[in-house]
């Protein structure tokens, strides 16, 4: 169990810290990218790989970073699904083509990141120095089933609401000013499921109607709901210059309401509910793994998974976890 946990530390960290040392371009997105060396490097560590062919595999795996597009996920388009598993499937796989000598050039990972599908690879963002936080510590989880970039207009959001008690026929107008990354989620005609996970309007809407944000509204009902998609319409996502600033440190969000008599009612929220500062508590992280598992899990199985889970360190054999994650 410790082993289990020091591979997960380690693996979260290679993967994290080739994500900042990475600058995509504008039009990539971030999977199917930088992943892939993350993937490497962790099949690398578990398979007890020297210094030499860590190296060498961790750069020939940047070979197989794929020409993402960050539009994909905004239309709908399911090969997105796709870009996250191949980044793993090709990180495991480079263990094989660096331990049988198919290895890249020397400059693979700069040249790759630096002009073809970024703008620059930063090396000393690789470095951890002493006393500092692993990146894992600064994890989040996601209390809604949406892009992240959605989480903050939905806390400011729901804050106006619960202070207001407005109702969808007394608002006019709705405003979200946001930075240049998420100003791109302003879909009010969202296409399909997909599609809708990556719109601040679909969000803001069914958020208004439904008083949710979980994986329950994605559903075709609520998809082609007429008075979501009315409602949607007025919802108007803008870029903001000044919120710029803060991202990535910070992924912040203003809304303002506008009601039927021309109040203004607004709200920034600049670190979403889940984030660093703001994190769920053990038992609310234990209610998203029920809820997103009740589908396939009786209760009872939930617990024991929990259970394992919680007293992990102290555990000497982890096939019993995987004997408990199988489906009965």
């Amino acid at each position: 169990g410790q082993e289990l946990i020091s591979m997960i530390i380690k693996g979260y960290e290679y993967c994290s810290r080739f994500g900042r040392a990475t600058t995509l371009l504008p039009e990539a997105h971030a999977h199917g990218t930088w992943g892939v060396m993350g993937a490497a490097a962790t099949a690398l560590m578990i398979d007890g790989a020297d210094e030499a062919t860590f190296q060498e595999g961790v750069n020939l795996s940047a070979s197989f970073s794929l020409p993402t597009l960050w539009t994909s996920a905004l239309e709908g388009k399911l090969i997105r699904n796709i870009y996250a598993g191949h980044a793993i499937e090709m990180g495991m796989k480079s263990v094989i083509f660096a331990r049988t000598n198919h290895l890249a050039p020397k400059n693979n990972v700069s040249t790759v990141f630096s002009t073809i599908l970024g703008s620059g690879f930063n090396w000393t963002d690789l470095e951890r120095g002493k006393n500092v936080p692993w990146d894992i510590e600064l994890n989040y989880f996601k209390p809604y089933a949406f892009c992240r970039y959605v989480h903050s207009p939905i806390d400011a959001f729901k804050s106006i609401l619960d202070k207001q008690q407005l109702g969808p026929d007394q608002i006019e107008k709705i405003n979200v000013f946001t930075y240049a990354r998420a100003s791109s989620l302003l879909h009010q005609d969202y296409e399909n499921i997909l599609s809708s996970k990556f719109s601040i309007p679909f969000a803001i809407a069914v958020q208004l109607y439904h008083q949710k944000a979980n994986q329950s509204v994605f559903i075709d009902q609520l998809h082609k709901d007429k008075e979501i998609k009315e409602f949607a319409k007025k919802v108007f996502v803008q870029y903001s210059a000044e919120l710029e600033k803060d991202y990535p440190l910070q992924m912040p969000a203003r809304v303002e309401i506008i009601d039927s008599y021309g109040n203004i009612y607004s709200e920034r929220v600049d670190i979403a509910k889940g984030g660093p500062g703001k994190k769920l508590s053990e038992s609310e992280l234990i209610e998203k793994f029920k809820t997103l598992t009740s589908a396939v899990y009786s209760s009872n199985q939930q617990d024991k998974i929990i259970d394992f889970i919680t007293h992990l360190e102290t555990e000497t054999n982890i096939e019993k976890l995987f004997v408990l994650l199988e489906l009965k």
